[in-house]
């Protein structure tokens, strides 16, 4: 650990750590000051007194994930800035989803249904602080009809299951230019593709043995739909 010397006080080090034991948590000197004169306060912070630490969390549940379904989710904080702020994930119940630190995305497909725990923590980098954490049950249902719901319409994918080539044949010329990503079980993204032909041929013998979701997404129109593949 660094530590700082304060002209006229000593050790920053020696002034936190001198015979205290603190149970958890941290230990900051945010300022000092001898005979009513301030000699020194930390610039992280500029103030004597902090009984808040920002940003917090503002997500309070998480949405009902589905069985063999690809989940995505956006954490919420209360900072108007996000440079520095980042995402830790404390604990989780489902290793198979995954959070991006620094988007805040919770993500991936989850094999079995039930109540799961996860612990989620946002960090304010410029302050290295942990400062809110969600502690909370994400709940895996068997696919519903909400699966039949996010099926395009306009897009035809065969054969399903696939064996050797699939077909992507678009018959609504509304969803040309549109992007497509290949998720597999892990919700990781292998192949990325771009719709421009009526008709896509994709090698299945490319790829593992599994459900695939195939994630159909417009950027300029923010839309997003998914199909789900399995590939033999």
């Amino acid at each position: 650990m660094a530590d700082t010397w304060i002209e006229g006080i000593g050790s920053l080090r020696g002034l936190l750590y001198s015979g205290l034991a603190p149970a958890g948590g941290f230990t900051k000197l945010l300022c000092c000051s001898h005979n009513d004169t301030l000699q020194y306060i930390d610039s992280s912070f500029n103030n004597c007194y902090v009984s808040e630490f920002y940003p917090k969390i503002t997500t309070s549940s998480i949405d009902t994930a589905y069985v063999d379904t690809y989940f995505e989710f956006q954490l919420q904080h209360s900072a108007s800035f996000t440079d520095s702020i980042s995402w830790v994930q404390i604990y989780s119940a489902l290793p198979s989803l995954q959070l991006d630190e620094a988007t805040g995305i919770l993500h991936g497909i989850v094999t079995s249904s039930g109540s799961y725990l996860i612990g989620i923590a946002v960090r304010n980098n410029k302050l290295d602080l942990l400062t809110d954490i969600l502690q909370t049950t994400i709940v895996v249902s068997l696919p519903t009809s909400i699966t039949d719901q996010q099926k395009l319409p306009g897009i035809q994918l065969y054969p399903n299951p696939c064996n050797t080539r699939l077909v992507i044949s678009i018959i609504d010329p509304t969803y040309k230019d549109f992007n497509v990503e290949i998720i597999n079980a892990t919700g990781n993204s292998i192949k990325r593709i771009y719709l421009h032909d009526e008709t896509t041929t994709i090698d299945c013998g490319a790829f593992q043995r599994g459900i695939y979701l195939f994630k159909f997404s417009d950027p300029k129109k923010g839309f997003v739909k998914f199909e789900k593949v399995l590939l033999n």
